[in-house]
């Protein structure tokens, strides 16, 4: 009988091999190359889309309007990534109009191309990177103000439109000894000592908080920082003090802008009796103080204050300059010219 021997055919193998090996090789490369530049990319356009959210933010908070939010966001964006473009804009209607209740919120959403240099071998030329941020803007909710606080009637006739940096001058007048009287459109405010516990309370018949020295606030050593409640207001304590040592301090702070705490005492009860009164604070504000005028002369500036009764008047003249930034800490209420923005998402 013949045998006839019987041998695998393996001509090519090698060839195979290789070829799948390449395949391999190749995706490796493609997910190190191109994979690895879309992850740069991506970060990049994150920046990009958080920095135009913030941008956006700040134009409405500042009271520039949604046309330049956008402007600004675009021009940010691109700063990060040249070729970012812009997918969507929402910045709602509470951007043209600062005094609207509510959240206020900027969405911004960008795109751009990655173009791959290994990857189209394995037929993928190119991926889309989209990103999305949201800043959130309002009145500032944190600050170290000056212990004096500010109508909220008053402030409305400081300022020629919130929209406005228009500058406007505007004199109040303060009178400690009638707290409720028509000239009076200040008074002291306890805001407690280094533990803060003047802030939000409506028992006043101790000034509860510690012994923190009001004086020290506006000479420019604000050693507490209030946080307002969201949504307001935040009851501080008035507070008795010398009116002539108000004024020598605040002598010494004339072209300094100066943040002032806002009291709503028509939406909101002042409590209290007599000299243990708990005012509704619902904002911050920023003025420009340029003099400030005690009696007699204070009733030259100040028309409410002709009827002098005591050295504890004087007339303060403040100027509007436009909305001014005051914090990282936004709230939900109105802007009264000291605005906040951060980053939510």
């Amino acid at each position: 009988m013949r045998v006839t021997s019987m041998k695998r055919e393996e001509n090519g193998a090698v060839l195979v091999i290789v070829a799948l090996s390449l395949v391999v090789l190749l995706g490796m490369l493609a997910l190190v190359v191109d994979l690895g530049r879309a992850v740069a990319i991506r970060r990049a356009m994150v920046n990009a889309s958080d920095s135009a959210a913030l941008a956006a933010a700040q134009k409405c908070a500042l009271g520039f309007g949604s046309g330049e939010a956008r402007t600004a966001a675009n021009v940010t964006a691109e700063m990060n990534d040249a070729n970012a473009r812009l997918v969507s804009f929402e910045s709602g209607p509470e951007c043209d109009s600062l005094q609207t209740f509510g959240e206020k919120l900027v969405t911004v959403r960008y795109t751009t191309t990655v173009d791959y240099f290994v990857a189209p071998i394995l037929g993928i030329d190119s991926q889309a990177v989209t990103t999305q941020a949201t800043a959130l803007w309002g009145p500032a909710q944190k600050a170290a103000p000056i212990p004096l606080r500010i109508d909220l009637g008053a402030l409305t006739d400081c300022v020629v439109d919130f929209n406005s940096s228009e500058p406007k001058t505007c004199y109040l007048g303060f009178d400690n000894k009638d707290p409720f009287g028509a000239e009076n459109d200040w008074s002291w405010l306890y805001f407690g000592g280094a533990d803060g516990g003047g802030w939000n309370t409506t028992d006043c018949t101790s000034q509860a908080g510690g012994s923190g020295d009001p004086i020290s606030f506006i000479e420019g050593d604000p050693f507490v920082k209030g946080v307002l409640n969201d949504p307001p207001p935040t009851y501080v304590c008035s507070y008795s003090g010398n009116a002539q040592d108000v004024v020598s301090a605040l002598a010494g702070r004339e072209g300094d802008i100066l943040t002032f705490p806002v009291v709503d005492s028509v939406t909101y009860p002042v409590i209290g009796q007599g000299a243990n009164l708990a005012w509704p604070v619902v904002a911050f504000t920023k003025l420009r103080l340029i003099a400030v005028y005690d009696q007699p002369g204070a009733s030259q500036y100040c028309p409410s204050l002709q009827d002098v009764k005591n050295q504890s008047q004087f007339c303060l003249q403040l100027k509007w300059e436009g909305p001014q930034p005051g914090g990282s800490q936004p709230g939900e209420g109105p802007v009264y010219g000291m605005p906040a923005v951060r980053l939510v998402k």
